[in-house]
């Protein structure tokens, strides 16, 4: 399982848009098409982000200071990566040029962020396809999603930027730079280490009859509870898209999650489609 520093770098740095072989989804970087197509899956990215701009220096290191000194910087951080050039007036805005100065990796001269440019580069490889990699199926969902993503980008970015004490009842449980804000600050740095596992239960992991794979996705879901473990609760709230795009497709959830064995992961759904799990027997 990568770190949280390792995950974040996924959304900050452009992968190689190359593909040679049908389980290498590298060059998605940390996304899947279902969350480009229903736009889902933004909280857990957008947090990683704003930790690594509220307590991170640009080497990596712990950042000094007192972090909240630094939530205007890390929203503006989030603007840039999230900005798109538009020719709208409409406000809030959703393009920030003017951070290219600032934080020139997340944007662009044009006030393109990070994530469209991102998304436009898969689009021009899929569209390539030069070494016929891609079925017909992927090159229709892919012209679908051109067609509509940028626009519905477009008002994402304006929710996101809708104020926490917003009193209309359509914003009432709209994903909001704030609460990103909030979420990260409580937190805290990524964390840069390899988790491990307790040595009785990786040796239970390893003594199982599972196929390489299977055993590969158990471990970083375990691994993942682990990690993020808390003191008060054994139950931890579960990213089931992030961990479908790590593997580059919606695999995760419709393949391999109902697989898991029970003896090792709970999961249980709860409030639409919230999911959270606990590693069994804790």
């Amino acid at each position: 399982m990568m770190t949280e520093w390792q995950e974040c770098m996924q959304y900050l740095v452009f992968p190689e848009y190359e593909c040679d072989d049908p389980q290498d989804h590298s060059y998605m970087s940390g996304f899947h098409f279902g969350m480009f197509k229903k736009i889902i899956g933004f909280q857990r990215i957008l947090t990683l982000i704003a930790r690594r701009y509220l307590f991170h220096t640009e080497t990596g290191a712990i950042a000094p200071g007192d972090p909240y000194m630094r939530i205007e910087y890390a929203r503006r951080a989030l603007l840039a990566w999230c900005s798109i050039s538009s020719s709208s007036k409409q406000e809030p805005r959703v393009c920030f040029p003017e951070l290219h100065t600032e934080f020139p990796k997340l944007v662009n001269g044009a006030g393109n962020g990070w994530l469209i440019r991102h998304f436009r580069h898969i689009v021009k490889m899929v569209r390539d396809d030069e070494n016929e990699f891609f079925n017909e199926n992927t090159h229709t969902l892919i012209e679908g999603l051109s067609r509509g993503f940028g626009t519905r980008w477009v008002q994402k970015v304006r929710q996101f930027q809708v104020p926490i004490f917003q009193t209309n009842t359509k914003g009432a449980w709209t994903l909001r730079f704030d609460d990103v804000l909030a979420s990260a600050l409580d937190a805290g740095p990524l964390s840069d280490t390899p988790v491990v596992l307790p040595p009785a239960l990786m040796r239970r992991l390893i003594d199982m009859p599972l196929s390489d794979r299977m055993r590969e996705v158990t471990e970083a879901v375990l691994c993942y509870l682990y990690a993020n473990r808390q003191p008060d609760t054994e139950w931890v709230l579960f990213p089931v898209c992030n961990f479908s795009a790590q593997w580059g497709t919606e695999s995760f959830e419709k393949k391999w999650k109902p697989k898991i064995p029970k003896s090792f992961v709970i999961f249980e759904t709860f409030s639409g489609s919230l999911t959270r799990a606990k590693i069994a027997g804790n």
